[in-house]
């Protein structure tokens, strides 16, 4: 395919700009990504920027590959579908399918959850078609919680609050027998 599009074993490619914002994590993901690309012959030049001149240039669209994020706010598929509706804000790489945009239009009518997920599921067929975007990290919780803490919950955005947990002395003093 790269002699196809004209650089025979990767040569002359051009160099892709990262751009990734000031966080250390994202740091160690951009060199994890720039090597891994190096190996099918991509060059990644990383541009970490402090997060005001980041979302600035991601705003404007002002880049060839940034690691933005989003992490969803609310327990349904259109926290994250919606960020590729034609006029969402966040749709920082400009992505416009109109049945992608009717499929959505849809499911925001639809009553019966059974219908509104196979809409919303078709949607999520076309943008991953179409390769809408590419995902290039997911975060993940190292949250381990012990069977006799009550009242955490799992959620999207990765908070607990204090307030609705407690600890059930019973199981707890029953663990700490064996």
């Amino acid at each position: 395919m790269l002699a196809e599009a004209g650089y025979p074993d990767g040569k002359n490619l051009p160099t892709i700009e990262l751009l990734f914002n000031t966080l250390e994590s994202h740091r160690t993901i951009a060199e994890a990504i720039q090597q891994m690309w190096k190996q099918i012959y991509v060059d990644a030049q990383i541009l970490q920027l402090d997060a005001a001149i980041f979302y600035d240039r991601v705003q404007t669209k002002d880049f060839e590959i940034c690691n933005p994020g989003w992490i969803g706010d609310y327990d349904d598929p259109t926290t994250f579908l919606d960020l590729l509706r034609k006029d969402n804000a966040n749709n920082y790489g400009s992505y416009n399918n109109p049945a992608y945009n009717a499929l959505l239009d849809q499911a925001n009518g639809e009553l019966d959850l059974k219908k509104r997920g196979a809409l919303l599921a078709q949607a999520e067929s076309i943008a991953l078609k179409d390769n809408a975007w590419i995902p290039l990290n997911f975060n993940i919780s190292g949250a381990l919680v012990r069977p006799y803490v009550k009242g955490w919950q799992d959620n999207l955005l990765d908070f607990h609050r204090t307030r609705w947990i407690s600890i059930d002395e019973k199981a707890r003093a029953s663990t700490l027998l064996v």
